[in-house]
């Protein structure tokens, strides 16, 4: 039987990547590149988070299958859609329990656009390289970078775990391929 958490967490990849009843997906959450931002400012339902004065950038909270705090930001160069990622926020007791996260959303990925151009497992250079059940204590370390990315007709889309500003940090990023699309996300966030 499948556990209850993996069968959500399915279903939220499934949502996210676009295995929908639309014809068409967009590139990012609900915006397809070069969307205006009004346009995602008047159609996104989700409660807006975006710092007072910022630009380039919309900042979405809400939920996502299991994942209960994820922020959705929108990234935008001259007030079009340029990039996204969703920042996954939700803290587990037990660091391998991001590593499955990790590696379920990975699995369905693969699947919708075949297996990842890139798989990499980035160890920092003085740590001991640990087995695959023990990825979640060298995340939480530091020690270890999990990074796969996937290329579609738009898009370069990239799974990330990873320990930044103090915590693990989950992200599923979606970068325009279009080169008058391409910016950074932005420091300050």
């Amino acid at each position: 039987m499948i556990p209850l958490k993996k069968l959500f967490l399915f279903l939220f990849v499934l949502s996210v990547i676009g295995f929908s009843t639309q014809s068409v997906a967009a590139d990012f959450a609900i915006g397809d590149w070069g969307t205006p931002k009004q346009n995602i400012i008047q159609t996104e339902t989700r409660e807006n988070f975006t710092p007072p004065g910022k630009q380039n950038f919309l900042v979405f909270k809400g939920e996502l299958s299991i994942f209960k705090k994820t922020n959705i930001v929108y990234l935008f160069e001259n007030n079009l859609l340029t990039d996204g990622y969703f920042d996954f926020l939700d803290e587990h007791i037990l660091f391998q329990d991001y590593v499955e996260d990790y590696l379920i959303i990975q699995k369905q990925l693969s699947k919708k656009y075949e297996l990842p151009t890139a798989n990499e497992q980035i160890w920092h250079p003085d740590a001991q390289i640990l087995s695959k059940d023990q990825w979640g204590s060298a995340v939480a370390n530091d020690d270890l970078i999990l990074k796969s990315s996937w290329h579609t007709k738009n898009s370069i889309i990239t799974l990330q775990l990873s320990y930044q500003r103090s915590r693990i940090h989950h992200l599923l990023s979606y970068q325009s391929k279009r080169p008058e699309m391409d910016v950074t996300t932005p420091d300050d966030f």
